[in-house]
């Protein structure tokens, strides 16, 4: 018998499976089915009389049930919460909404949440009223009631909210602190910057200023004034600074698994009810 091991070259940072923020048993079990499926792929196996059987290893799944089955500790991200409102801290790799392929969400996890906080038999409401990229951490805003949804939407789409982020580059443009008006298009699934009047471009607007870091690091103090696609990771790419990670965005250096450097530590609305100004800031995942 003849055994011959087709090799795969395996990317880790593109198999966006481990993140900080799962349970310990999780990256533990990632780790090894990535370390099994490296030495061991999907193999083609030839003996007597030239028959082929393919075989597929174990590990395969292990990975898929790991991405699957990404759960995080929610209380410990609660940042705010009244009868009205919730305001929680999603980690990178997370997505906010569901998705057609069933993957976990942020938003599936707060409904569980919230409805261990319920009485037995009591529907549970929860909506976001934004969003952040998969890869991204940061404050999510949700409506705990329909009542207030609507209002909440309105701030976003007035542009009352204040949203700050950080973001961490290897380049910086000769200005420190600016105001970038550019042209934004999205286009399938990234962002380009683009000349005004280009057809079915928006105008977008950002607020940075840039902290000199060692190790020829910049960390960028953002304030966005819109909010489009991917707009904070095509601006910065489209100035030759693309975030530490961001590989679509032509970046090359690694960050985390599953995550670029920048996160929406900081966001500033009205109380649907009190009309009391809310500002939340998180300090989960630092990118320094």
């Amino acid at each position: 018998m003849k055994i011959t091991l087709c090799f795969i070259v395996i990317k880790i940072k593109n198999l966006n499976l481990i993140t900080q923020s799962q349970t310990t048993l999780i990256p533990l079990l990632t780790e090894i089915g990535l370390i099994v499926f490296a030495l061991f792929p999907p193999s083609t196996i030839y003996v007597e009389k030239g028959r082929k059987i393919f075989v597929f290893v174990l590990s395969f799944f292990i990975c898929y049930l790991c991405r699957m089955s990404f759960t995080f500790p929610i209380s410990d991200h609660i940042l705010f919460e009244d009868a009205f409102v919730l305001v929680v801290h999603k980690p990178h790799g997370l997505m906010v909404e569901p998705d057609r392929n069933n993957h976990p969400n942020l938003l599936q996890q707060v409904k569980q949440y919230l409805k261990t906080t319920l009485p037995a038999g009591k529907d549970v409401y929860a909506q976001h009223i934004h969003r952040l990229d998969r890869p991204v951490a940061g404050v999510v805003l949700f409506a705990k009631q329909r009542a207030v949804l609507k209002d909440l939407s309105e701030q976003f789409a007035e542009r009352r909210v204040k949203k700050y982020y950080e973001a961490l580059t290897l380049h910086a443009p000769e200005q420190r602190k600016d105001r970038l008006e550019q042209w934004h298009r999205k286009e399938k699934k990234k962002a380009t910057i683009v000349e005004e009047g280009t057809p079915w471009a928006e105008k977008v607007i950002l607020e940075y200023e840039i902290q000199y870091l060692p190790e020829n690091k910049f960390l960028w103090k953002i304030e966005l004034h819109t909010g489009k696609f991917h707009q904070i990771r095509a601006q910065l790419a489209s100035q030759g600074c693309p975030i530490v990670g961001d590989s679509i965005y032509g970046s090359e250096a690694l960050y985390k698994p599953e995550a670029i450097a920048l996160r929406a530590h900081r966001l500033v609305f009205a109380h649907p009810v009190s009309r009391e100004i809310i500002s939340i800031e998180t300090t989960k995942d630092q990118l320094v």
